[in-house]
């Protein structure tokens, strides 16, 4: 009898679903992609001029590690972007960059078409920072990085 009338003074719990401050901030239709350890590092546009390569979803942020089994993305922003990329966000269509996501290592890879690259930071070396890419199918892939900032030769042109 004590517990239904504590019981009923109590207030139901209410669905704060729809409170902006208790919401899921993420889009439900957002893939969770590749998140951590990574690398940045040099690379050629289809025109033979200069690019800057993102490699997300590695076993360690170094600029030999492998994907060994887990998702990865690999992008390559060639319009905009110069190594080593600067803090600020940076845009990419078909003419401005590309990227290819695998949600497995050894995984087909899925082309994106569109996207955008945040860095956050940049110090000592390393490279921080967020992703948005809209696959070819449609769906949108997110997560963000830690990169290693890797001084690797390439002869473009």
């Amino acid at each position: 009898m004590l517990l239904a009338l504590l019981l009923v003074g109590c207030p139901a719990p209410t669905d704060k679903s729809d409170d902006p401050d208790t919401a899921e901030t993420a889009d439900p239709g957002t893939l969770a992609g590749p998140n951590g350890p990574s690398r940045i590092e040099p690379d050629c546009a289809p025109d033979d001029g200069a690019a800057v390569r993102l490699i997300v979803g590695l076993e360690e942020a170094t600029c030999d590690s492998a994907f060994a089994g887990v998702p990865h993305l690999r992008l390559s922003l060639w319009v905009g972007a110069e190594f080593p990329l600067a803090p600020g966000t940076y845009p990419f269509d078909e003419g401005s960059g590309s990227a290819w996501y695998a949600q497995a290592g050894g995984g087909v890879e899925q082309h994106a078409r569109s996207g955008e690259v945040t860095v956050t930071g940049s110090a000592g070396g390393v490279v921080t920072g967020s992703y948005t890419l809209q696959l070819d199918g449609g769906e949108v892939v997110a997560g963000e990085f830690e990169a290693a900032e890797c001084e690797v030769a390439v002869m473009c042109g």
